[in-house]
């Protein structure tokens, strides 16, 4: 029995011990996204607070109209007594703002503000003005992926006044759920 033991103490002082500790280390990368890409055009900058998209005219932004990323400019704002085939009434005129589209989708998108409410124009009165014709708010409207078509919202406001800004809320489903932002196009 002593023999036994012998051998057993020899054997198991032969075959060194081992112990390697390991140490992980598990990292979590998170990316942050935002939900609207904005780009510059000007050198003033188009600022997004995520209710809300403040643009000045020949400002780039973009938001998503039929299901596509539609880049949407604000190009210029000049009055007129009559457009298309209407006539501004007795002591109005015409404020209207020509914008453009382009399309940065795959696919050829419809360029209408379905999830908008009608916009309206703020005047230096402290009145808002509905829009009276917003070419590009129906289906006929379309654009194929990078192509820029033009459009344009006309308002009717008093030959006195001047144009302050233009506010386009989204409707209220479109807010809750889809984070869809209130466009504010400042113009003084």
């Amino acid at each position: 029995m002593v023999a036994l033991v012998l051998v057993f103490g020899i054997a198991t002082s032969i075959v060194p011990r081992q112990v390697e500790t390991i140490t992980l280390r598990i990292t979590q990368l998170v990316t942050v996204r935002e939900t609207v890409t904005i780009t510059q055009a000007m050198p003033t900058q188009t600022v997004f607070t995520g209710k809300q998209l403040v643009a000045r005219l020949g400002e780039a932004f973009v938001i998503e109209m039929d299901k596509q990323p539609v880049e949407v400019t604000f190009t210029r704002l000049h009055f007129e007594s009559s457009i298309s085939y209407s006539k501004a009434g007795p002591g109005y005129k015409f404020a209207v703002i020509d914008l453009k589209y382009r399309s940065l989708g795959n696919v050829e998108a419809r360029v209408y503000w379905a999830n908008w409410k009608d916009p309206e124009l703020k005047v230096s009165t402290g009145y808002s003005y509905k829009v009276y014709l917003f070419a590009g708010i129906d289906y006929k409207l379309s654009v194929k992926p990078g192509e820029v078509v033009a459009g344009y919202m006309c308002f009717e406001i008093p030959v006195d006044a001047s144009p302050i800004e233009v506010r386009i809320t989204p409707d209220e489903l479109s807010a809750k759920y889809l984070g869809t932002p209130e466009v504010i196009l400042k113009l003084a």
